[in-house]
């Protein structure tokens, strides 16, 4: 499991909650108004049941009000650059500056006005993150998650346990300050804590020895906390992502030791899945969850007798069905490209203007990275693209980055910021013009790669990835 995980964890666990509190006033009237200093961007307003959009006025400012709205927390955005959260109960006002010269620093959104005390709890804990210390992810990366886990077990644990002491000492200062915080809001978010403290350890146990393979981890660190976390708890598992994915883990976990002896996402690996889901003693939620997985299986596999096995069980299993409509829209789409033919020619626009096509390089391999800024897993596997690079510099072989970024001012600031390095090379945006290429690839969901020989055929319209050993393997067997 790559570290760059762990970044994502917090950002989820402090930035990204989207839950919505449940509680005996359902629906709220609130008023929200601001404005942003140096754009005047869509913001997106959005919670696990309810999202709308304001457009701002030419000026910047924007105003919403008379909506009726679930009570709870939900999630301003303007893409994947500007995110932070409120909450919104009866009565509240909120006046909401935010300034996109400073999207990235703490006095990039500045809320006030009425019944606002969990959105100002909200903006503190966000900023008491660690990532906004660092001028970009990469900084992070290996500045702060990488001396994070060269701790030894008895650092790491003084300082999680310290970390977790400061945030809890912040929701018991508002507390005790503001008697009318939301008891719900204020205990689901300490469950919150506990759960992103948690994730760290698990993550520890798992990637230290990566920096000292002598280190004995404590057993407990798998899941440190469990005696404070509820377990099973299936009416908090419906409205909180966070306790949802941690009990999701578990299960999957024991899914994971019983298909051990299989090659994973063999026929025999999902016959046996499929068996053991029928008859385990799971939680019929969960259960539900692992057969909407299924259609997954089916979108990566390229063996036909597998395809031809999981799409008779999908039809009778899965319930869920906005992954029915996913699934169903994936196989009116598949390409008509396949290993070994012809690449088809495509022409893309690159973040100075440049059209960039196939053709352009002609008796060299290619090598495609489809991802967006807003995918974590994507971005995880930046370093490891930029490691294949570097590797292979001077050799017969071409890079690019193809995102899937519809915002494009989101995309251009990460290029321009991590130009040179993370992003260094070809650097294109499937958006920027008309173009087939995602339907030729079928580019269903990212992190997706692609690999194509100098002699313009595909090697793998789905490349194992560049963290993969494999690879290296493959490219040097056809690199000429």
């Amino acid at each position: 499991m790559s570290i760059l995980k762990t970044k994502n964890a917090v950002l989820v666990s402090l930035v990204l909650f989207l839950f919505s509190c449940g509680s005996k006033e359902k629906y709220v009237n609130p008023i929200i108004t601001g404005k942003i200093i140096g754009g005047n961007k869509t913001i997106n307003i959005r919670s696990k049941i309810k999202s709308i959009q304001l457009l701002p006025n030419k000026d910047g400012s924007f105003k919403l009000g008379l909506d009726t709205l679930p009570k709870g927390m939900y999630t301003l955005d303007m893409g994947t650059m500007f995110r932070r959260n409120i909450f919104l109960k009866s009565g509240s006002v909120l006046n909401i500056i935010i300034d996109n010269n400073n999207i990235d620093r703490k006095s990039g959104c500045v809320v006030s006005g009425q019944n606002v005390e969990e959105s100002l709890l909200l903006q503190e804990l966000a900023l008491m993150s660690p990532a906004y210390n660092y001028a970009s992810g990469g900084e992070y990366e290996n500045t702060y998650v990488k001396g994070l886990y060269e701790m030894n077990p008895q650092e790491f644990l003084k300082f999680q346990k310290d970390t977790l002491n400061k945030r809890m000492s912040l929701i018991n200062r508002y507390e005790k300050k503001y008697p009318s915080l939301d008891k719900e809001f204020v205990k689901d978010l300490k469950l919150i804590q506990l759960l992103d403290i948690n994730r760290f350890f698990s993550t520890y146990a798992r990637v230290c020895h990566i920096y000292n393979p002598e280190y004995n981890v404590p057993e407990n660190f798998d899941d440190y906390f469990k005696s404070e976390i509820p377990q099973d708890d299936f009416k908090l598992y419906s409205r909180l992502d966070e306790y949802s994915s941690y009990v999701r883990e578990k299960y999957y976990a024991q899914l994971s030791i019983a298909l051990q002896e299989y090659e994973r996402e063999s026929l025999d690996y999902f016959k046996a899945e499929v068996d053991f889901l029928d008859t385990c003693s799971f939680p019929e939620i969960i259960i539900n969850s692992m057969y909407s997985g299924l259609t997954i299986g089916y979108m990566r596999s390229e063996n036909e007798d597998v395809k031809n096995y999981l799409d008779s069980i999908i039809k009778i299993k899965v319930k869920n069905k906005s992954d029915l409509k996913r699934f169903e829209e994936f196989k009116s789409n598949q390409s008509r490209y396949n290993d070994g033919d012809m690449a088809p020619d495509f022409t893309l626009i690159d973040i100075d203007g440049k059209e960039i096509k196939l053709s352009d390089f002609k008796g060299k391999m290619v090598m495609l990275d489809c991802w967006a800024t807003w995918c974590g897993p994507c971005c995880e596997g930046l370093p490891y693209f930029k490691k294949l690079k570097e590797i292979y510099k001077g050799k017969n072989i071409v890079f690019i980055g193809v995102s899937q970024d519809k915002d494009l001012s989101a995309w251009k600031k990460k290029v321009k910021r991590e130009r040179k390095t993370l992003l260094s090379g070809i650097q294109t945006n499937v958006t920027l013009n008309k173009n087939t290429f995602r339907k030729d690839f079928m580019v269903q969901a990212i992190p997706h790669y692609i690999l194509i020989g100098a002699d313009g055929r595909i090697i793998k319209k789905n490349s194992p990835r560049p963290e993969d050993k494999e690879i290296y393997k493959l490219i040097d067997k056809y690199l000429k």
